[in-house]
């Protein structure tokens, strides 16, 4: 996480490590946000709010479940700003910008990130698919060793990680200027769907 000069919170970044060296400040930051509950309080299920609660006071426990984990270089703000495309079919490209928090730590948050925050899912369904395409592409590189199952039970966790930053961006952004509100709805919108449809709160010893 990072402060302006005088304390003002800005966009929380390198998820990880950063997290895990800093927690009581994580954890202080995530409880500041607990105004998240309230100003969603219309679309979030009752389940998604009381995993939130529950995070105030354990956010620092549970992301030690990502040491454990597989780790990988992470680019750590893998979202759609810091994507470009071009082309299509077999020219089709991308290239990736923004590497000032390239970091190593868990492998699957840069993928809870993008699709928790970036991606408006419809249904568990589809985010299957998208987290099949993921997996196929490590076996085609070399990673047979890793199955489909603790692909997701390690991409779950993650996304604890990923809800709790996307709880920090959206607040932080509503907190800015007018303009920046609709983007802080999508984005406070999309992770509670994920929370949702990853039942995110039966990881938590409730």
């Amino acid at each position: 996480m990072r402060s302006q000069p005088g304390g003002a919170m800005t966009q929380p970044r390198r998820p990880l490590r950063t997290m895990i060296r800093a927690q009581t400040l994580v954890q202080a930051l995530f409880r500041a946000a607990c105004a998240f509950a309230a100003t969603y309080a219309a679309i979030m299920p009752p389940a998604v709010a009381g995993f939130g609660m529950f995070l105030c006071d354990h956010l620092p426990a549970m992301e030690r479940h990502a040491v454990a984990m597989p780790r990988a270089a992470l680019h750590g703000d893998f979202r759609l700003d810091n994507l470009f495309f071009a082309g299509a079919d077999k020219d089709a490209a991308c290239w990736i910008i923004d590497w000032e928090d390239i970091d190593f730590g868990c492998g699957m948050f840069d993928l809870a990130w993008f699709i928790g925050g970036g991606v408006d899912v419809s249904d568990a369904a589809d985010e299957a698919v998208l987290l099949g395409h993921y997996h196929d592409a490590l076996r085609r590189a070399g990673v047979t060793s890793y199955g489909r199952a603790a692909c997701l039970a390690d991409y779950r966790r993650a996304m604890v990680a990923a809800f709790a930053q996307g709880v920090l961006m959206a607040m932080t952004r509503r907190a800015e200027e007018s303009a920046q509100r609709d983007a802080a709805d999508d984005i406070a919108r999309r992770f509670i769907k994920a929370c949702t449809r990853l039942r995110l709160h039966e990881l938590a010893p409730l």
